[in-house]
């Protein structure tokens, strides 16, 4: 399609076809549900996500990683998500 060989690096492939690349697809997609459970009250995950979490060894959980990239992309979520209805 590119025309590039079979050699060339993936994140190099993503930059000419204009493909965003693969963490930062799961990232906006992580950071979506993450605000869908916290607009719908009545979901188990929605208090989980708003409130505190224990410290785990060697686990990553959802809470966990979403309070990660909210941390991590903080500057560019700053418009406030309202739940629909």
């Amino acid at each position: 399609m590119t025309g590039a060989t079979k050699s060339t690096p993936m994140a190099f492939m993503e930059k000419i076809a204009g493909i965003q690349a693969l963490q930062e697809r799961r990232d906006v997609k992580f950071l979506t549900e993450t605000e869908k459970y916290k607009c719908l009250t009545d979901h188990p995950m929605s208090a989980r996500v708003k409130g505190y979490t224990k410290h785990r060894i060697k686990r990553s959980s959802f809470v966990h990683e979403a309070k990660k990239l909210d941390k991590a992309y903080a500057t560019d979520l700053t418009i406030p998500t309202n739940p629909l209805g």
